[in-house]
């Protein structure tokens, strides 16, 4: 079984997963860890996702498509205990937080 499994990612085939009424379902959409750069496994209980969206001058969230940033922290990070310091620097370099003086 595991044969036809790599023969399909071999050949670039991979099919849709389906229920028993035939109906399509959604495939398992790997994440990356928006620090490290590593795939966040499916199992990874302690990542989390975080999305910080636009706001206008009044302070009302803008609901264009591309405004927002959204990243993704794995539980690595989270359990070593350095994964404020990491999203501050992240918030930083986008220009979502405010520099120091």
């Amino acid at each position: 079984m595991s044969q036809i499994v790599n023969r399909e990612f071999d050949l670039g085939q991979m099919k849709p997963l389906k229920n028993t009424d035939g109906q399509v379902m959604d495939k398992y959409i790997p994440r990356k860890c928006s620090i490290t750069s590593k795939v966040i496994g499916p199992n990874d209980y302690a990542s989390v996702q975080v999305f910080i969206p636009d706001v206008d001058e009044q302070g009302r969230v803008r609901h264009e498509a591309g405004t927002g940033f959204k990243f993704a922290v794995s539980g690595y990070l989270r359990n070593k205990g350095r994964s404020n310091y990491e999203i501050e620097k992240l918030l930083r370099s986008k220009a979502y937080f405010p520099l120091r003086d």
